[in-house]
């Protein structure tokens, strides 16, 4: 008895440490005001808010979103689970237990059943042929990201198909997916792909595949980056807020992109609008 309870004395004194080792975030915690405080907050309705100001895609930002994501409250967890696995392709997937998170939260058409795994379940949404419809049904890209999480090798070939889907949406989903499975180069090629398309219509989706591509370090990103650096440089008439997104992760490799290159004239008119 005396043995045993030295050794929970002994992981009791080592917590603090531990935790403070895993809850060093300094970069984030200048970057988001009182970050330090709002996570060790016993509020749960605080750390929930806390994860809007979490739209990095850093290491720091990957940390802090995979602590909340073990948060002793339902609604945190869930929420920066969501968060984490859109926002990054390599994922600690032990945080996605069928029992603790994808069961708890069943879509239409793959709703809980213990006789029926999960991953079979989400292949045979998958079955009827590819569409890319204007609004694809969410159940659709549920599935491929179930099984990109919870499959295995063997199941790549059936969201391969998704790959060059016309919806950035599906595309970004099954290119995701089919990384996690194993096949970084069939992933990798359809985000760089998907970063070669028009920017006035598909910005934002531009700048998450750059992201992914940075996150797994792809040779290719650096290049992708700046043919849809050019492209954007000539075209006219993007989002504010894609554009902002953009010129953030650009300028890693170009710190002259705040300064317009080309049509500045149109950019001068734009504001006097």
């Amino acid at each position: 008895m005396k043995r045993r309870i030295a050794a929970i004395l002994a992981v009791l004194a080592a917590l603090p440490a531990a935790m403070a080792e895993e809850q060093d975030f300094p970069h984030l915690s200048a970057r988001v005001p009182y970050f330090r405080e709002r996570l060790e907050s016993t509020r749960w309705q605080v750390r929930y808010c806390l994860l809007g100001e979490l739209d990095g895609s850093d290491a720091e930002t990957k940390r802090a979103l995979e602590l909340l994501s073990r948060d002793g409250n339902e609604s945190v967890a869930n929420q920066a689970l969501v968060r984490y696995e859109m926002g990054f392709v390599r994922i600690e997937k032990s945080l996605f237990r069928p029992e603790v998170y994808f069961l708890r939260m069943p879509f239409p058409g793959c709703e809980p059943d213990k006789g029926v795994d999960l991953v079979d379940r989400c292949l045979a949404l998958l079955r009827p042929p590819a569409e890319a419809p204007e609004r694809p049904d969410p159940a659709l890209v549920r599935a491929i990201t179930v099984v990109g999480i919870l499959g295995k090798r063997g199941d790549s070939p059936q969201l391969e198909r998704f790959l060059d889907s016309e919806n950035d949406y599906v595309a970004l989903h099954a290119a995701v997916a089919v990384i996690r499975l194993g096949d970084t180069e069939k992933g990798a090629g359809a985000l760089v792909r998907l970063t070669e398309r028009d920017p006035a219509k598909h910005l934002h989706y531009i700048t998450q595949a750059l992201h992914l591509l940075k996150e797994i370090e792809h040779p290719e990103f650096k290049p992708a980056l700046l043919h849809a650096l050019a492209a954007v440089e000539r075209t006219e008439g993007i989002q504010p807020n894609w554009l902002s997104h953009f010129f953030l992760l650009a300028a890693e490799i170009d710190g002259s992109v705040w300064t317009p290159k080309a049509n500045p004239g149109a950019a001068e008119a734009g504001e006097a609008k």
